[in-house]
């Protein structure tokens, strides 16, 4: 890596964040998919987070997704919205986490 990018111009504690979250990827650090989607969903909805399920709907019928989009299943959009998950593979359990989008950065 050290030929593609060069950290040079980084202050240690960057350069430290930057191992932080390169070393992450690697199995052997523990990594649950759930708490992490849950802590996402907390930072989205806030207080209003107890409500998610009636907020899915109202996203759908009132946000503009229904008239614009109206092949999309409203029960598909919101277990996508609740899971997660977009597509159900037939063969497939699902049971290996995706590493990459389990960063978070406050904005």
């Amino acid at each position: 890596m050290k030929e593609l990018v060069s950290f040079e111009c980084l202050k240690f504690k960057e350069r430290d964040e930057m191992e932080d979250v390169v070393s992450s990827y690697h199995d052997a650090h523990s990594f649950d998919i759930e708490k992490a989607r849950d802590t996402r969903l907390r930072a989205l909805f806030k207080d209003r987070y107890d409500f998610r399920r009636n907020l899915t709907d109202w996203d759908y019928q009132f946000g503009g997704l229904k008239k614009n989009c109206p092949f999309i299943n409203p029960r598909d959009y919101k277990d996508w919205r609740m899971t997660g998950l977009a597509f159900e593979l037939r063969l497939a359990s699902n049971s290996v986490p995706n590493r990459s989008m389990g960063s978070y950065v406050p904005g």
